[in-house]
């Protein structure tokens, strides 16, 4: 019964990834801001491909996430029977996962000078990520 239940949530996950990434509805704005983390304009001169979107490419990433989200899952499961110690199979997995995102963001950034945080939205966004 447990396993249809993954099934059925990894299913339900999918399938709701593959509305949000396919429908093309009308853009609703509620308000306008003038945030924008990424510097657009400095993205443009140096990334001349930003302003193209690739549906397809967002719809295989968003599918791959799932799936592998659902394994992980089950690994989890898997390996909370068999290791006695919950919290450092948990701290195990989150330093691993830090791991893969400091190497991801050293190879995606590599401009020092946009590693620097200061008094923005950049510094508010970090320090809602660490709470």
């Amino acid at each position: 019964m447990a396993g249809k239940a993954k099934v059925l949530g990894t299913l339900t996950s999918i399938s709701g990834a593959m509305v949000l990434t396919l429908y093309k509805g009308v853009e609703v704005k509620l308000w306008s801001t003038s945030v924008n983390l990424p510097h657009r304009k400095e993205q443009q001169s140096s990334h001349q491909h930003s302003d193209q979107h690739n549906p397809f490419l967002g719809t295989i990433l968003i599918i791959t996430s799932v799936i592998t989200s659902s394994f992980s899952l089950i690994i989890q499961s898997k390996m909370a029977v068999t290791y006695p110690c919950h919290y450092s199979s948990s701290a195990l997995i989150c330093t691993f996962g830090a791991l893969q995102t400091i190497f991801y963001a050293l190879c995606a950034e590599r401009n020092w000078s946009r590693w620097k945080l200061g008094w923005d939205v950049r510094l508010l966004t970090s320090v809602y990520a660490v709470s």
